[in-house]
């Protein structure tokens, strides 16, 4: 894309790319929060806490990078790439810039690993207790 596209323009791209991945990356952790609800009320056990925990530290973690980090981070991008302001000024912007695409870089690495550990307990079913047999079933 770099090589595509002159200037700023890559990092413009980068971020529509980026605004719909974390709409994405919210909607999926809320389905999985909704998954382990219903899950475990279907087989009438208790919630994992630490589980629902996790699971609602990624929601809050996509929210933040959603509504608070992302925003902030493009509007230092815009002010740092704009053609009538002074030196100083843009030399600010894009040094607040790249702190807060540090920072949603930590968050979002947070955000995977938090996925990741998810779908390592989803995947392995080696837990006995979150198997259902078939006298479990209702209906």
């Amino acid at each position: 894309m770099a090589q595509l596209l002159p200037g700023p323009f890559p990092e413009a791209a980068l971020h529509i790319i980026l605004v719909r991945y974390l709409g994405l990356l919210l909607v999926c952790s809320i389905v999985a929060v909704i998954q382990l609800w219903a899950e475990q009320w279907y087989a009438g056990r208790p919630i994992f806490r630490l589980r629902l925990g996790i699971l609602l530290t990624l929601v809050s973690l996509c929210l933040i990078l959603k509504y608070l980090v992302f925003p902030t981070m493009k509007t230092h991008h815009l002010a740092a790439h704009r053609k009538d302001a002074n030196p100083t000024a843009l030399a600010e912007s894009t040094r607040s810039y790249r702190a807060w695409k540090t920072g949603f870089h930590f968050f979002h690495l947070m955000v995977l690993a938090g996925s990741f550990s998810h779908l390592w307990y989803i995947s392995h079913r080696e837990n006995s207790y979150r198997t259902l047999g078939m006298q479990q079933f209702r209906g």
